[in-house]
């Protein structure tokens, strides 16, 4: 395996920990710590001069802590980015179980209640979306008008994800996985 310079100073330099991390997590997320915590900006250049390195060597524990104290917000945010989207699948289902229920119903009214609903929600919204952008609006009312376009297109986009699902929020948060806090030990 070859070392970047960047590496390999460190390592000779005695920052076996700070290395690691390096190789772990990336040498911009090193560099970007040693320039919050040192003021010693290396970005630019992979070599480390003996007075930096004697300012790093200064500041090790605390480079360490900054970087520990990193790694457990990330590792909290994806936890709760977990959280939620375990919570957002459970009200799919909850909502699906519903909707399954209603379709289900002996009685006519019930089962063709939500689709109806639905059905005239969506050409409601529709053509006020249509009168909002067709219809002249006077320029004191441009902002309101936006407002509630907005709004309507949220409201619809909740509507056709109901009924269809949220596919690509799905698959992007089904690749995502909690981080370990590798960096504990130190």
């Amino acid at each position: 395996m070859i070392l970047s310079t960047f590496l390999s100073s460190l390592l000779s330099g005695g920052l076996a920990e700070l290395a690691d991390v390096a190789i772990t997590r990336g040498e911009d997320f090193v560099k970007d710590a040693i320039k919050d915590v040192t003021g010693i900006d290396l970005t630019t250049e992979d070599t480390i001069s003996a007075d930096q390195l004697a300012v790093i060597k200064e500041n090790n524990s605390k480079l360490l802590d900054t970087l520990v104290e990193d790694n457990r917000h990330e590792e909290k945010m994806a936890l709760l980015e977990l959280n939620t989207f375990k919570a957002e699948n459970d009200d799919l289902a909850r909502a699906s179980g519903l909707h399954a229920s209603y379709i289900a119903a002996e009685d006519t009214f019930v089962s063709r209640f939500v689709p109806i609903f639905t059905l005239i929600f969506v050409l409601v919204s529709l053509s006020l979306m249509a009168a909002i952008v067709f219809i002249e609006i006077p320029n004191e009312n441009h902002t309101s008008a936006l407002s509630v376009l907005e709004m309507l297109k949220v409201a619809l986009i909740s509507v056709i994800s109901f009924y269809f699902g949220n596919k690509s929020t799905n698959r992007t948060m089904l690749k995502k996985e909690p981080r370990v806090d590798y960096y504990a030990q130190y």
